[in-house]
């Protein structure tokens, strides 16, 4: 089951902009563990085209930083890990990063802090979920899988706008 999560149109970093979600691959023996899973699997794939646009703009670490809630999630962190093919680091930090990481920035900004060394300081990562050469290597065709049915869903929208 694949799901392509651009439920809003397409994202900026998709040269489909027109693209419009859904699920590929249902049967009626398909239930919600797999519905649930091809979420996850179809964000991390979605997110995959942001990770390459930043990639080709910058130099990033081979491990990502995980935060909030999804970073609870075990499951999900391994899905990122193969998909995105990167080691990840779950903060101890969960559902309060984005408050503390704008209150981190409002504080500096207002020279009430000279560092974030505050942030940093709760920022304590537990251990890395490691990418998985075997998963990542099946991973890749999923994604290949993925990103042509998000190509053909753009296609049947504009079509659709015709």
């Amino acid at each position: 089951v694949l799901f392509c999560p651009v439920l809003a149109g397409g994202s900026g970093s998709d040269v489909a902009t027109d693209l419009k979600g859904g699920f590929a691959n249902l049967s009626l023996g398909i239930g919600r563990a797999e519905l649930a899973r091809a979420v996850l699997e179809g964000i991390a794939c979605d997110l995959e085209l942001s990770l390459q646009f930043l990639q080709s703009k910058l130099p990033l670490s081979a491990q990502l930083p995980a935060v909030g809630g999804g970073a609870k999630s075990d499951l999900w962190l391994d899905i990122y890990a193969n998909v995105l093919e990167k080691d990840i680091l779950r903060s101890r930090i969960s559902r309060d990063a984005v408050s503390l990481g704008a209150a981190a920035l409002v504080f500096r900004a207002g020279g009430l802090w000279q560092t974030y060394d505050k942030i940093k300081a709760l920022h304590r990562q537990t251990a890395p979920i490691r990418c998985q050469l075997p998963k990542a290597t099946a991973y890749r065709a999923v994604k290949q899988k993925f990103h042509q049915f998000c190509r053909q869903l753009a296609a049947l929208n504009r079509q659709g706008e015709e």
